[in-house]
C-alpha cells in the first residue's frame, strides 16, 4: 500500500480547504464580521500548516499506485475533510454539538444540501463558508468521480471517456491535480456567470454569489430561508435553473463544448443520454405541474422542475412543484 502517496494527497486536500478558510476570513473583513474573520484566519493558518506537514511527509512517495491505494484515498478524503471543515460551525452563537457541525460539513461537501441551522441568524461569513463548501464539494465530487471511479472501471452516473479523461493504470493520482484544476476553472466560470446574471436581474450580490456557488454544485443551500421568489426575479430564476442544469450535466461533455466550440460537440452534449434523461424528467414534471396548477404558475413549475431533476432542490415559490399530488 502506498500510504505515503495517500498522505500526500490528503495533505494537499487539507491545504486547499485551508485556502478557502483564508478566503472566507478575507470576506469576513470586507463584511465587517471581525470575530468570524479572525476565526477563519486562525483555522486556515493552523490547518494549512498541518496539511503542508502531511504533504511534505509523503512528497517522495512512489508515483504509481494500485486500485486499493486510490480507493483508500477516496475513503480517507470523505472521512478527513468534513472533520476539518466542521470546526468553524462550532463557533456559532447557538453552540451546536460537534455532531451537528459535522453533519453540516458533510452535507455541504457532499452537495447533499440538508441543514439544521437557521440561516436567517447566521453571520454572513458562515453562510459564505457553507456555500464555498458546497461549491468545492461539487468540484471534488466531479473530479473524484471522473478521475478515480472512471479510471478504476467502476460504473456510475457521469462516467464519460474522452481524450482528457482516459487514464493509464497507475497514473490516477498524477492526473488529480490537472483535472481538478480544470473542473474548478469550469465551475468557477459558471458560478461567476451566474453571479453576474443574477445580480443584473435584481438579486442582491451576496445572495447571487451564494446561490451561484450552490447552484453549480447542485447542493441547494440558500442564503435566506423561505422561497427564492422573495429576492430572485423570474429572469434570475431562469438563470439559476440554467446554472443547475450545467452543474448536473456531464462535466466531460461540458469541457468538450468549451474546448472545441463546434456544432458536433454541441450536438453530442444535447443528445447525450444523461442530458436527454434530465430533459424528459423536466418535461414530465412541467406537464404534470401545468395540469395541477394551470398556466399562471408555469414559470415556477418550470424552474422548480429543473431544480428537482438536477437534485438541487431550490424552492422558488409557495405555489410550485410541491403542489403536485403526492402520487
Amino acid at each position: 500500500m502506498a500510504f505515503l502517496r495517500i498522505f500526500y494527497w490528503l495533505g494537499t486536500a487539507v491545504v486547499l480547504f485551508s485556502l478557502l478558510m483564508l478566503a472566507t476570513a478575507f470576506s469576513g473583513l470586507l463584511l465587517g464580521e471581525y470575530i468570524q474573520a479572525r476565526l477563519f484566519a486562525m483555522l486556515g493558518i493552523v490547518f494549512g500548516a498541518i496539511g503542508l506537514i502531511v504533504a511534505f511527509i509523503g512528497q517522495n512517495a512512489p508515483t504509481r499506485e494500485s486500485s486499493k491505494d486510490v480507493l483508500l484515498f477516496l475513503a480517507g478524503f470523505w472521512l478527513v475533510i468534513p472533520v476539518f471543515t466542521a470546526l468553524p460551525f462550532l463557533a456559532l452563537p447557538s453552540r451546536p454539538t460537534f455532531l451537528t457541525a459535522w453533519f453540516e460539513a458533510v452535507s455541504a461537501v457532499t452537495t447533499t444540501g440538508a441543514s439544521t441551522l437557521n440561516v436567517d441568524i447566521l453571520p454572513k461569513s458562515m453562510i459564505l463558508w457553507r456555500s464555498l463548501l458546497n461549491w468545492s464539494g461539487g468540484c471534488m465530487v466531479a473530479t473524484l468521480a471522473v478521475v478515480v471511479l472512471a479510471a478504476l472501471n467502476l460504473s456510475g452516473i457521469g462516467e464519460h471517456r474522452s481524450s482528457l479523461f482516459t487514464l493509464k493504470k497507475g497514473e490516477i493520482f498524477k492526473h488529480l491535480s490537472v483535472i481538478g484544476r480544470l473542473v474548478t476553472a469550469i465551475y468557477a466560470g459558471i458560478a461567476l456567470f451566474g453571479t453576474i446574471g443574477l445580480a443584473l436581474s435584481g438579486t442582491p450580490v451576496f445572495e447571487a454569489f451564494c446561490l451561484s456557488l450552490s447552484g453549480i454544485s447542485t447542493g441547494g443551500l440558500t442564503p435566506r430561508s423561505g422561497p427564492l421568489a422573495f429576492y430572485v426575479s423570474g429572469l434570475g430564476a431562469i438563470i439559476l435553473a440554467l446554472i443547475c442544469f450545467l452543474g448536473a450535466a456531464n462535466i466531460a461533455l461540458v469541457w468538450e463544448v468549451i474546448r472545441k466550440r463546434n456544432h458536433r460537440s454541441m450536438q453530442n452534449w444535447f443528445t447525450h443520454v444523461e442530458h436527454r434523461g434530465m430533459a424528459v424528467i423536466i418535461g414530465v414534471l412541467l406537464i404534470a405541474g401545468f395540469i395541477a396548477t394551470g398556466g399562471a404558475h408555469v414559470l415556477t413549475i418550470f424552474v422548480e422542475s429543473v431544480f428537482l431533476a438536477t437534485t438541487t432542490g431550490f424552492d422558488y415559490h409557495v405555489i410550485g412543484i410541491d403542489t403536485l399530488p403526492p402520487v
